[in-house]
Order: C-alpha cells, then structure tokens, then sequence
C-alpha cells in the first residue's frame, strides 16, 4: 500500500516535467519553420540559375549537333570522292589491262597475217597442230605411204578446202545411218588423217593402201560416193537378202541379216552384177563408234578423177595400231573447229585491222580514264580539305558544350546545396514537430499513470486480501500433486529404459541392413555376368530390409506408445499398461532383427555363388584370348603359299593344302593356254604372209590385165580415127549405174569409169567382207573382231 501511494508522487511530477517539455518544443518548431522558409527562397534562386545554365548548354549543345552533322556530311562526301577515285583508279587499271590484251591481239594478228600464206599451205598439218593433234600429224607424216603425201598441193587430202569438201560425205553417212535408226559416227582427227593418207594413196594406187588397223572404204569418180558405197551396193544387198527371204532390210536388221546369210550374199552379186555390197555393210555396221574422210582431187595418176576414203574404228577396237577413238566429237563441233581455222587464216588481215582499230579505241579509253582519275583525285582532296574545316569547327563547338557544361554543373551543385540546406531545415522542423507531439503524448501518458496510480490505491487492498486465500489453496495442491508424481516417476523411468533398448535393437538393425547392403553392391559390381543370382540376392536383401523398416516403424509406434504413456504418466494413469506395451514393441524389434540377420546370412552366400561364376565367366574369356591370339597369329599368305601354317587349326590347315592344290591346277591350265597360244602365233606369221603375197599377186595380174585393155582401146581408137579422117574424139558418157558398180573390173567398154575400190575377181577369194580391209594381215575388221570373239 505504501508503494502505491509512493507511485502516485512519482507520477504527479512526472506530469508537471512534461508540460514543461512540451512548452519548450513548441518554441523551438516555430524557430525551425523561419528557418526552412528562407532555405526554400534560396533553393529557388538556384533553380532559376541553373535553368538558365541548362538552356544555355541545350543551345550550345544543337550548335554542336549541326557542327557534327557537318562534319558527317563532309564525311560522307569524301567517301564518296574516294570512292570514286578508287573507282576511277579501277578503271584506269582496267582500261590499261585492255590496251595490253588488244596490243597482244594485235602482235598475234600481226603475227598470224605474216604467216597466214605459209600456215594455209600446211594444210592439214597446221590444222592438226593448232588443235594440238599431235598424233595425227604423226599419221601422215611418218605412214607407210608418207611419199604420197604432198603438202601444199591443192589437190592432195591435206588441202583445207579438200578436208572442208570430205565432210559432207560424213553427214552423208550419218544421215542415213540416222534415218535406218543408227547411232550417228563422231569423228577423231586421227581417223581423218588415216583417210587423208590412205586418200593420198589410192588416188595414184588404184587399190587399198591397208597401212592402218581399220575399216576403209574409197571410190574413184564418184561425185558423192554414197551414190556407189549405199544406193547401189543396197540395191544389190536387196535383191540378194529377198532371194533368201529377206524384205524390206534396214539398219541393224540388214546388217544382222547379212551376217547371217554372209557367204549366200556375197556370192549372188559377185556372180550377177560382178560386184560387192562391203562398202554398203561398213556403212551400216552397228559396231562402229568413229570415223574419218579424206578427199583427193588429182587426175595426175588416176583415170578416174576424185578419189574420197572414208575409215571408220568401233568403240574398242581390237590391237589397235593408233589411238583411234579418244577425243571424239560431233560432225558439226569438227566441220565449226575446220572452218574457224580456215576462216581465221583467210581473214587474217582484216582481223589485224579490227585488232588494231580495237587498240586505238583501248587507248583513247586510257586517256578519257586517266582524265577522270585526275578529276576524281583533285575531288577527293578537295573534300578531304572540307572534312578537316568542319572538324576543326565541331572541336571548337565541343569545347563550348563543355563550358556551358561546367556552367550547368556549377549551377547544379549550387542548387543541390541549397536544396540540402532546405531539407537539413526539414528535417530538424519535422523532429521539432515530432518533440511537439511526443510531449503531447508525454504530458497525456503522465495524466494517465497518475490516474492509474491512484486508482491501483484503491484496488491493491482488496486485491491482497484474494491473494492470501489463493495462496494457500495452491500450496496444498502443490504438496497433493507432487506426493503423486514422486509416486509415478519410477514408473516412467522403466518405461524410458525399455524404450531406449528398442532403439538400440533398431539401430543395430539399420547397420546390420546396411553391411548387407554394401556386400550385395559389391557381388553387383564384380559379377555383371551373374546378375541373375545378385538379384534374387537384391532381393533377398530387399525383403529384409523391409522387415528391419517394418521393426524401425514398431520401434516408432513404440516411441510413441511411449509418449502416450509419459502423457498418461503426466495425467498419472495406466502406467503399467504403457510399459507392457513398449515391452512387448522391444520383443517385435528384437525379432525383426534376427530376421534381418538372416537375411543378410543368405545374401552373403549368394555373394559367394555370384563371385564363383565371375571366375568361371573369366576362365573362359581368357581361354577364348588365347586361341583368338593364336588364330591373329596365323600367316594366311605363308598358308596359301605352303599349304600349312603352325599356329593353324586343322581346319584352316586343310582350306590352305586346298588353296596350294588349286594353285597347281591353275598353273597347268595356265602352261597348256600359252603352248596353245605358242602354236597359234607360230603358224599366224606364215599364213598372213601367203595370204598377203597372193593378195599382192593377184593386184598385179588385174594391173596387168587392165593395162592390155586400154592398150587395146588406144589402138582402136587410133584405128577409128584413120578411118574415119581428122574427126573430134567422141564426149564422155558413164556407163549405168550397175556397170559403175564394177569397181574397174572387166566391163562392156574399156573407158575409164568410177569405181569404189571393190575388185569382184577376188569375192569369196581374199575377203571376208568386200571393200572392209584391214591393213596387217590384209582381213576384214568383221573377221579380226570375230578372231576376239
């Protein structure tokens, strides 16, 4: 009671202290409130400082963007003026590089004028080489008949205008290979020298020159030898095949015919028209891939007048005595190639005046560029000058951005100091209006315990008097409370005990599972092979595992069977219960691990199975080692060789006797193919031989024949003529078109007549295929490709 009324005193000068605090923190928020109204004036004479600071510095700053944007376009336009310097640099470069080429045009013009004569003379020779047909030149110039071959001349073969007047026989012949449904003969420059050889030849030699491996044809007179070699030897071949059943033959289906009926054939037109059908079966033969025509004009040596040869090779002839068939192209792409030649030559002047007017041109080119480099220079450098002046300018302007910069930024600090200042002078109003009201809140907090305190007088009587009678309720509920919980604690503590052996079984437990946990991990790892056994052993262990986390889940719901018995120890009731209970939770976990143990008996034996397998699995890996090293071992070349190898197997042994074996049969097979072969070469040469002394024989008796005939002719001619007086000799008339076929053989008249290189005494005799001679052993090319066969 004492206290209470000391608390009042205490409480009344607590409130006289506070009104006084409060009288003082007004006074001092009127002071503060002066203060921050003239901080707020001078804020906002540093806001109009350092507006006009900005604007100045915004003005100052666009001058400079209009300086930049001057100094960009200035840019600008010298890249351009570079540009076009650079440009005209090019062009000067390239108008330059232009007068070189047209210069060097017109040395090779020059050049080519200066020689055109002597190169046209080459003819074919300066044809060849210009296109780089090294090999064709080698054909004619180092022939058999090479002697026959005059360079030059305007009518041998070599001509460029008899090359350019033979190529219409080969569109001849592909036209109508085409129109029978045969493929179209591509041409190769060596063909057309072995016709122009051959050509060169005949025209003097009224028979085949046969100096190269290939299919010939010629006529002698004929005006388009087609006439001879497919018009009328077709009509015979015709009239042949239908006495044989066979109509209306074209193409493949003729010339598989005329296989087929060759002899039959053969025989008929010798014996009625006195004539062959071989050109006519060249011209349509399947087989050939590639040909050539040669054209000689002279009269000189021949009776006869033109003399065309036409060679033609397969696609991959046999024994080939040149490289007939590379390098083949269309008759246009060699008739375009010939004439561009011969058109260059013939025009050589006019193409040296071309060049030089094109010359001129480059040149004048040169200069008109060269100008414009000067001007594209001076431009560039005039802009590089302009460039330099609005730079010069745009620094000037920077530097007055910076100024006007550091005016802003001076005004800015003066302005942020002031603006400080007033929120200093803020801040010490607003804790001055704080004090205020904290007094305030002070004074009326004083009044309140004041009041309090005097009313806490009058109920601390009454209050100490419950107090008395409540204390002495609570101590005899003490001593009650605390005679029964001395009476339980023993109770409680047996329970604890029990409690704290279960877990100790459960952590056992647990470490026992975890060791077979690892034993399993181990046998896993070590014995993948026998992951069959490991995981029933998984498995194993898996379920005891279960039953250890089945007794860690009783051991709980013993715990808390334990802390409901605490509870109930708590509430002191059924203490004997709770401990039979957790007793009888140990005694489960006490089983759970002896099963777990168990478990973990059976999983270490499975360990053992799985890790005996591994051994097992390996003993016989490296067994399977060892013979693989031994077969690596094995010399397959050294078996075959031998027929035996150490490190072999029985099986092998016996593969490598057969391989020796089969060996030795294949070189006595190989020893009786090239006797064969021996007997067959030896007799070759001497056949060949007689075969070409009776060919060379025969030619001399129709030579001779031929020559008493017009003997006699000459002299009845004479005869006529004294007879009949000083009158003119009689016109030229040919003979029909089947007495032209006779290919100069014995006639109704002994007049000169054109004749296509076939001689019908020699049908049946000498050749396989009239008018188709090949040239080493004097035999058609049907009949060596047969020989390949």
């Amino acid at each position: 009671m004492e206290s209470a009324q000391q608390a009042q005193g205490e409480k009344k000068n607590d409130l006289a202290t506070a009104q006084t605090g409060l009288d003082a923190a007004k006074q001092n928020a009127e002071q503060k409130k002066s203060e921050l109204d003239a901080a707020n004036a001078e804020v906002a004479t540093k806001d109009k400082a350092l507006n006009d600071a900005k604007a100045t510095h915004s003005a100052e700053l666009a001058k400079l963007d209009e300086a930049n944007k001057a100094v960009e376009d200035a840019k600008a336009a010298k890249a351009a003026a570079d540009k076009a310097a650079s440009q005209a640099q090019n062009e000067l470069q390239a108008a330059q590089a232009k007068v070189q080429s047209a210069q060097a045009a017109v040395d090779a013009a020059q050049q080519t004028a200066d020689s055109a004569e002597a190169t046209l003379k080459q003819g074919a020779i300066g044809f060849f080489k210009s296109v780089g047909a090294n090999e064709a030149v080698s054909i004619i110039e180092n022939c058999k008949y090479k002697d026959a071959t005059h360079v030059g001349d305007s009518t041998d073969a070599t001509s460029l205008d008899n090359m350019i007047s033979a190529i219409t026989v080969m569109k001849s012949i592909n036209s109508y290979r085409v129109s029978v449904g045969l493929n179209p003969l591509k041409v190769t420059y060596n063909l057309v020298a072995a016709a122009i050889a051959d050509a060169n030849w005949s025209s003097s030699n009224i028979e085949h020159a046969k100096q190269f491996n290939v299919a010939e044809n010629l006529s002698w007179g004929y005006s388009d030898p087609c006439q001879g070699w497919i018009t009328e030897e077709k009509a015979y071949f015709d009239e042949a095949a239908a006495t044989l059943g066979g109509h209306n033959l074209t193409g493949q289906a003729a010339y598989n015919f005329y296989t087929a009926h060759k002899a039959d054939i053969i025989n008929y037109v010798a014996d009625k028209f006195h004539a062959m059908v071989g050109h006519y079966t060249n011209c349509i033969d399947p087989d050939l891939a590639v040909m050539g025509t040669g054209t000689n004009t002279s009269t000189k040596n021949n009776i006869y007048g033109t003399t065309v040869s036409f060679t033609a090779q397969t696609a991959s002839p046999w024994k080939p005595d040149h490289d007939w068939t590379s390098s083949s192209m269309s008759v246009d792409a060699y008739e375009q190639a010939l004439n561009s030649y011969v058109n260059g030559l013939k025009n050589a002047g006019s193409r040296l005046d071309a060049a030089k007017s094109d010359l001129a041109g480059k040149q004048t080119a040169v200069q008109q560029a060269s100008q414009k480099k000067q001007q594209a220079d001076k431009a560039a450098s005039e802009a590089a000058s302009v460039v330099e002046q609005k730079q010069q300018a745009a620094n000037e302007q920077s530097d007055s951005v910076a100024t006007a910069a550091a005016t802003v930024a001076t005004a800015q600090a003066a302005r942020d100091a002031a603006q400080k200042e007033a929120d200093e002078a803020r801040k010490q109003l607003e804790t001055a209006t704080t004090n205020v009201e904290q007094a305030q809140k002070d004074v009326a907090a004083a009044q309140a315990a004041y009041d309090q305190a005097q009313q806490a007088i009058e109920t601390r009587a009454a209050d100490l008097e419950k107090a008395k009678a409540a204390v002495a309720e609570k101590q005899a509920a003490y001593t009650t409370a605390n005679d029964e919980l001395a009476k339980y604690s023993a109770d409680v503590a047996a329970a604890q005990e029990k409690a704290d052996k279960a877990h100790q079984a459960l952590n056992e437990a647990v470490a026992a599972q975890a060791s077979a946990q690892s034993a399993f991990e181990k046998a896993d790892h070590d014995a993948q092979a026998k992951k069959q056994a490991l995981d029933a052993a998984k498995s194993a262990v898996e379920t005891k595992t279960a039953a250890v986390e089945r007794a860690a889940s009783n051991l709980t719901t013993a715990k808390e069977d334990l802390a409901l018995k605490q509870a109930h120890a708590a509430a002191l009731n059924n203490a004997a219960d709770n401990l039979a209970t957790a007793e009888a939770a140990k005694k489960g976990a006490d089983e759970t691990v002896a099963q777990a143990q168990k478990a973990l008996n059976a999983a270490n034996d499975a360990v053992a199975v799985a890790e005996s397998a591994v051994q097992n699995a390996q003993d016989a890996s490296d067994t399977a080692a060892a013979a693989l090293s031994k077969l690596t071992s094995v010399n397959v070349d050294n078996g075959i060789a031998t027929g035996f190898d150490a490190n072999a197997n029985d099986a092998l042994n016996k593969l490598f006797a057969a391989c020796v074996a089969a060996k030795q049969a294949e070189k006595a097979a190989k020893d009786a193919l090239d006797a064969a072969q021996a007997d067959l070469d030896a007799v070759t040469p001497e056949y060949t031989a007689a075969l070409n002394a009776y060919n060379e024989a025969k030619a001399k008796r129709i030579a001779a024949e031929q020559a008493l005939k017009n003997e006699v002719a000459r002299q009845q001619q004479e005869a006529a003529k004294v007879e009949q007086g000083s009158a003119a000799p009689a016109a030229y008339k040919p003979q029909s078109t089947a007495k032209r076929a006779a290919n100069g053989s014995n006639a109704s008249s002994n007049s000169a007549l054109p004749t296509t290189g076939d001689n019908a005494a020699l049908a049946g005799e000498t050749f396989v295929i009239g008018g188709a001679v090949l040239v080493a052993s004097g035999v058609f090319l049907a009949d060596k490709k047969r020989r390949q066969e």
